[in-house]
């Protein structure tokens, strides 16, 4: 049986806007709600499941995938406004671990939904921090880092 090593999350992991060209460093991120529904196919036989009177019902899975929500925490500049009014465009999640050549990326349509700048503590060199939801759309591309 092949071993598997669960990659860690690198510190250069960047969300990356193709139109607008709004890029920003992750401090923490969740991509999260992709779905997809059941649908009830109510197939019905002639005949009862075994010793019952009772029909069985199937269900099949649905044929559209719903490419959820990917939420995040951002390292925050306030001098680059955010595309929190633009349209849909290409949202890019790239991971660029230690040990590879070519980063691996997961590609989608989204626009952000909501932006807050996170309190902040008043300090000498301390990051300013964002967060944001991008609600996406449409067909899922992951990219393999190799």
């Amino acid at each position: 049986m092949a071993s598997y090593v669960l990659p860690i999350c690198p510190a250069g992991t960047t969300l990356t806007f193709g139109t607008s060209s709004f890029s920003a460093i992750l401090r923490r991120f969740g991509w999260g709600g992709i779905t997809r529904q059941s649908v009830d196919a109510r197939m019905f036989s002639d005949t009862p499941i075994s010793g019952t009177t009772v029909r069985a019902v199937t269900k099949k899975a649905g044929k559209y995938l719903d490419p959820g929500r990917i939420t995040a925490t951002i390292r925050f500049d306030p001098d680059t406004t955010p595309p929190w009014d633009q349209d849909a465009e290409t949202i890019t999640l790239t991971f660029t671990p230690d040990d590879v050549t070519t980063p691996g990326d997961w590609e989608a349509t989204g626009f952000i939904t909501e932006f807050n700048i996170v309190e902040q503590a008043v300090e000498t060199d301390s990051l300013m921090e964002a967060q944001i939801v991008v609600e996406m759309s449409g067909e899922i591309t992951i990219t393999a880092s190799a």
